[in-house]
């Protein structure tokens, strides 16, 4: 038996930073990295760090594979 059915959830980061934001938090940063801890695509290569990363022989423009972000919630001034 052979299962080809796929599932994806595809969201951009667009989208992802607008739903942070739109519930009051505040963004801190955007790290973006060169590599994944799961072999994704076919072409990627494992390296001795235990990371996969684009062949040397990509010649496309290497965009980023994973990121990570901060955001947090504001602290409410209080006056007297």
């Amino acid at each position: 038996m052979q299962n080809d059915e796929e599932v994806i959830w595809p969201h951009n980061l667009s989208y992802i930073l607008r739903c942070l934001t739109d519930t009051g938090l505040q963004f801190e940063f955007l790290h973006e990295f060169p590599f994944l801890t799961w072999k994704i695509l076919t072409f990627l290569e494992l390296q001795d760090d235990g990371f996969y990363y684009y062949p040397e022989s990509f010649s496309e423009p290497k965009l980023p594979l994973q990121f990570s972000l901060k955001f947090f919630k504001p602290t409410r001034l209080r006056f007297s």
